[in-house]
């Protein structure tokens, strides 16, 4: 259904976006468990031909700037070009031991990368 939506920026058609997990669920395992696991397979083995189909997994950060490269008219034909168009990556140093890093983080560090 995500992709019969076509879901796009007007002028980018051939663009679809479906977004596949979302920030603050309540339930870590309708995001990341087995059910998650199975829609991405999915999505990969029937959308990721490089030929009719090309997945871009991105960032919420990510998504703004190709959608603003869209809206500014940039003639790519690759979204991958416009990652960082408006808004560059955050710089921040996510090592589990990092000194500024408040408590909290390391944890959600710790079980992210599974240090």
């Amino acid at each position: 259904m995500w992709v019969k939506t076509a879901i796009h920026v007007r002028g980018k058609t051939e663009w679809i976006i479906i977004k596949t997990s979302m920030h603050g669920a309540e339930d870590g395992t309708a995001v990341s468990g087995k059910e998650m696991d199975e829609i991405f397979n999915y999505l990969e083995k029937k959308y990721n031909d490089g030929k009719n189909y090309v997945l871009h997994y991105v960032t919420a950060r990510e998504l703004y700037n190709i959608i603003k490269a869209i809206e500014a008219g940039e003639p790519g034909t690759d979204p991958e070009d416009y990652r960082d168009y408006k808004i560059n990556p955050p710089v921040y140093n996510s090592l589990i031991n990092c000194p500024e890093a408040s408590e909290k983080l390391k944890e959600y560090i710790f079980r992210t990368y599974n240090y």
